[in-house]
């Protein structure tokens, strides 16, 4: 945690986006791995506007536990290249007070760590939480202990994590769960927030909640799809928050087709950076190495922003 009370917890939400830009797996791996049915083609549900949480319970027949208890080799290894590993390294790297990831699998633990995997065992020795017994579900306030060089993190897969289904956060009812769990959640902390501020004293960061609601956010790699009604709610919980909070920063190129979700993200409090990229044509021979240039610079910015003077 931040020794300087006048200074902001500093927070990444880290998606899925890094990854595949630097060879990672995309979510159509893991929606090709865990489909069970023959009539359903997984490569069409992004062109048919299915919401990626419902792309998983279709192609499970709504069995997802099952498919990935089914499938757990599939998702033992998770650095692919490494470009992906020096990239997230370096993140590891800045000294976040958190890390969220709404990623199921395990790349932030296996960068940490330079392996090619994590065992389950190795699982158990980095889980923790702040109340005591780690959470089967819902990891409100259970997180893994990850130290990189000099540098410990407490990453939070939000989501859940791959190798424990029973966290898996997709499709509608896990969701509303969810919502309703991060609502009682922040009801709990009343004004407390407010009332440390007040009393000049640090914040309690028990959950990753708290650090969203309190901290300077930078999210990348993370598109804040519309079916992600948890996290637009909790950046509206933010906006309304009596104490003093940080700023979001939403790290994405512009483009027509997220014109609409930029400005409500705008609306809500959050500094859209696109760093004056544009998002590629899909067709454009250089698609990839301008995404890699946009992550490269996107980080480079967040540890800018994390140096300055609080």
């Amino acid at each position: 945690m931040n020794e300087n009370i006048n200074r902001m917890p500093q927070v990444l939400l880290l998606g899925n986006g890094i990854n595949r830009s630097f060879g990672g797996k995309s979510w159509q791996n893991l929606i090709d791995v865990i489909n069970v049915r023959t009539d359903v083609d997984s490569k069409a549900l992004d062109r048919h506007n299915v919401p990626f949480p419902l792309q998983a319970v279709l192609v499970t027949n709504n069995d997802i536990k099952s498919a990935m208890e089914n499938n757990k080799a599939a998702f033992d290894g998770a650095l692919e290249t490494g470009e992906q590993k020096s990239a997230l390294q370096k993140l590891l790297s800045f000294g976040f007070d958190d890390i969220l990831t709404t990623n199921y699998t395990y790349e932030l633990e296996c960068a940490a760590f330079d392996c090619p995997a994590v065992s389950d065992s190795k699982l158990k020795r980095i889980s923790e939480s702040t109340v005591g017994k780690v959470e089967g579900q819902y990891l409100i306030h259970s997180y893994n202990r990850v130290r990189f060089g000099k540098t410990e993190n407490r990453v939070w897969h939000i989501h859940g994590e791959c190798r424990k289904p029973n966290s898996m956060i997709l499709g509608h009812y896990w969701y509303a769960n969810q919502l309703a769990r991060m609502k009682k959640e922040s009801d709990s902390a009343g004004d407390s927030y407010y009332r440390r501020q007040t009393e000049g004293r640090a914040p309690i960061l028990d959950s990753w909640i708290d650090s969203f609601i309190l901290g300077d956010v930078y999210v990348l790699g993370f598109g804040f799809d519309f079916s992600e009604i948890d996290l637009w709610w909790l950046l509206n919980r933010k906006q309304r928050e009596k104490a003093d909070t940080g700023k979001v920063y939403f790290y994405e190129m512009s483009g027509e087709e997220n014109y609409e979700k930029t400005e409500l993200l705008r609306l809500f409090g959050a500094e859209p950076a696109d760093l004056g990229m544009k998002v590629p044509d899909k067709d454009d021979p250089l698609i990839s190495e301008k995404y890699k240039k946009f992550y490269t610079e996107a980080i480079g910015d967040i540890e800018r922003r994390m140096r300055m003077p609080g």
